[in-house]
């Protein structure tokens, strides 16, 4: 092996990551990537069958949380925090309306935004949806400690910061 050669091995080495610690950097990301997705898939499908149940699925319930939380809510700002295509929620917010549990209206600021709040009807049937969720999550992340809930939730949000 030539000196130059030997050079180039041993700066990629300390420096520049080589293809195959890229390939195995990437390996392990796709890996954990993968781990989030599953966790996220189960915890969607098993919420799901138990919101069925009283005629709710996940995104209502995320979306009626959200309502609840008690910040201004648009559409627009509802598919962000959901992380919808905005059709979703226009669809969504539909259902929800249809069956009496939000209210639309227009912003005293701008009549052309509209803000979106639970019902009392709305709150009744969050509640409903608490104690449906509830055992299914509980089992789900009984497995952690509060510690370890706490210190998943830090790094989860990590992952999230833009």
């Amino acid at each position: 092996m030539s000196k130059r050669v030997f050079l180039i091995i041993a700066y990629s080495r300390r420096v520049i990551p080589t293809r195959e610690r890229l390939n195995d950097r990437f390996l392990y990301i796709h890996r954990l990537a993968s781990k989030l997705q599953t966790v996220s898939d189960i915890v969607k499908s098993e919420l799901g069958d138990s919101l069925s149940a009283i005629g709710a699925d996940f995104y209502q319930l995320r979306l009626m949380m959200f309502l609840a939380s008690g910040v201004e809510s648009t559409p627009t700002a509802l598919a962000n925090q959901l992380r919808v295509d905005p059709a979703v929620v226009t669809r969504l917010l539909g259902r929800l309306d249809a069956k009496k549990l939000i209210q639309r209206s227009p912003s005293s600021k701008d009549r052309r935004v509209i803000k979106v709040q639970l019902t009392a009807n709305g709150e009744e049937q969050l509640t409903a949806l608490f104690h449906a969720a509830g055992p299914v999550l509980e089992a789900r992340f009984s497995k952690l400690s509060h510690n370890d809930a706490d210190q998943l939730m830090q790094l989860l949000s990590a992952i999230l910061e833009d």
